[in-house]
């Protein structure tokens, strides 16, 4: 069986894509024009008839997997198949959900497969449809998969600092260079412009300080020499009161090998680890989402029969007297 893809029309029509536009999901990979097209010239019998027949002959090879060298093949090219033509995005016909957990957790354990990039992809997918996505990362790491791939690192990354956990996100980021994951010049780019956009939120927080502080107070932003000069001596955001200088993060410093933190992470108080430290025992399984999502809902109780306390409430005050000058 070939690749998954419908017959593609010789001449797509832009202007029918452009009436269907607000209803195809974005992808951060792009979207085949060429499939577009052929599923939106379909009528709507023949559109499903057609989903229908390919979803057909996927199922039917996937209950032949142990005739197959590269079964994770078959499934990447379903997963990719259903991305492709269900723009709107997954919904309960597509069939991705159950799709992307039945191939990651038929594969967890295997060796073969936990530095192949399909399989990755597998998992990042998926991580965009849970409802906790850390728990995801970190079980990918205490399995050991992915963790020579820069694919994981990045979109960890991308999730922490969209959490405001930029501590956590650096941590990942310096993780994967570190092991040199695969592409390691991809993933350095990666870092050097998530630095970028740490200075210049350092930066920025540290205009907006200066704004509020009345002149008096601006000793640790710089040095005025009178309350109504407009020049500062150069100490700045990223230098000491008394010229022991902090560089900002990135930048060169003595030591090679020196950590330097630009500011406090709020939101990592605790200074707990994004990245387990390898103690997995007893975590065999992710399981599904909609399990995880029951672990964390209380069972609800039946009402009859049951009753309800009364809480006695304390005795309202005397209503304040209106004195009245007779």
């Amino acid at each position: 069986m070939g690749e998954a893809q419908g017959p593609v029309p010789h001449f797509v029509d832009f202007t029918e894509l452009e009436t269907h536009k607000e209803n195809i999901l974005p992808q951060r990979e792009g979207r085949s024009v060429s499939a577009l097209s052929h599923l939106y010239q379909l009528s709507a019998d023949e559109r499903q008839h057609y989903l229908d027949t390919r979803h057909a002959e996927f199922r039917a090879e996937l209950e032949r997997l142990d005739d197959k060298e590269d079964p994770l093949g078959i499934f990447y090219r379903y997963v990719q198949w259903t991305i492709e033509f269900y723009p709107e995005g997954p919904n309960f016909d597509s069939n991705l959900k159950p799709l992307l957990e039945t191939v990651t957790d038929l594969y967890k354990d295997e060796e073969a497969y936990s530095d192949d990039p399909r399989y990755l992809r597998c998992w990042l997918l998926y991580a965009r449809f849970t409802s906790d996505p850390q728990d995801l990362f970190k079980f990918l790491a205490s399995k050991d998969i992915g963790q020579n791939l820069a694919a994981f690192y990045e979109e960890y990354a991308a999730y922490l600092e969209g959490k405001q956990k930029y501590d956590n996100a650096r941590e990942v980021l310096e993780l994967g260079i570190y092991r040199r994951a695969e592409p390691l010049v991809r993933l350095k780019r990666k870092f050097d412009a998530f630095q970028v956009r740490m200075m210049k939120r350092t930066s920025e927080r540290a205009s907006d300080d200066e704004a509020d502080l009345p002149a008096s107070s601006r000793a640790v932003l710089g040095h005025k020499e009178s309350a109504t000069s407009r020049v500062s001596r150069p100490l700045n955001a990223f230098n000491g009161v008394n010229g022991n200088t902090t560089r900002p993060y990135g930048t060169s410093t003595s030591s090679s090998n020196a950590r330097i933190t630009v500011f406090a992470d709020e939101n990592n108080a605790d200074g707990a680890s994004a990245v387990p430290s390898g103690d997995a025992e007893g975590w065999t399984s992710l399981g599904t989402d909609a399990v995880r999502r029951k672990e964390n809902v209380r069972d609800a109780n039946k009402w009859r029969g049951e009753t309800q306390k009364h809480i006695a409430k304390a005795p309202r005050p005397p209503a304040f007297q209106v004195y009245r000058d007779e």
